[in-house]
């Protein structure tokens, strides 16, 4: 329970957003199911979670992709529409699930390992668009870099299993 908290929903820009409305027609559970996704990747006891009860989910007009403030996290209707079918539906489902981890980590580290461990859990969740993993980097690089290699450390995943062993599933929890 703690880990599927009320949504408030609120699409601002519903012509620009309709993509995102047709790929994923219930936001509300879209954003519980999220939320839970990584608490099942993040946690490993109910007590340990820094849930919100409610997590306000806005789109609206803005530059850039999305971002995640306390329990608010809002999605850019200018990115949604740079995507229809397949991609949309794991763009915006990726999307939501590394937002999500920002509204329950518990923030230590720097910009790179918060960002990194996001999308480490959108890349275990198996939401990360095939063909955006690049070799080189650093482990402290944000966003797609560290969280490869977050996922690397952790071991074959839904996405990519390279070949070898499972390493530490818990590289996320611990």
């Amino acid at each position: 329970e703690v880990c599927w908290p009320k949504v408030n929903y609120s699409n601002k820009e519903p012509v620009d957003a309709a993509e995102f409305e047709k790929v994923i027609p219930d936001p509300v559970k879209a954003m519980q199911e999220a939320q839970c996704t990584v608490c099942s990747i993040l946690y490993r006891d109910p007590s340990e979670v820094k849930a919100n009860s409610t997590i306000n989910f806005n789109i609206y007009d803005f530059d850039g992709v999305a971002h995640a403030s306390g329990n608010t996290i809002e999605f850019s209707s200018r990115h949604i529409q740079k995507f229809t079918g397949d991609k949309a539906k794991t763009e915006f489902y990726g999307v939501t699930v590394h937002e999500s981890v920002h509204t329950l980590q518990n923030f230590g580290g720097e910009g790179g390992m918060v960002e990194g461990m996001a999308d480490f859990v959108r890349i275990r969740a198996g939401l990360y668009e095939d063909g955006r993993r690049r070799p080189g980097g650093n482990w402290s690089d944000p966003y797609t870099t560290g969280g490869f290699f977050f996922s690397w450390l952790a071991g074959p995943g839904i996405l990519y299993q390279d070949g070898y062993d499972d390493k530490n599933i818990d590289v996320g929890y611990e």
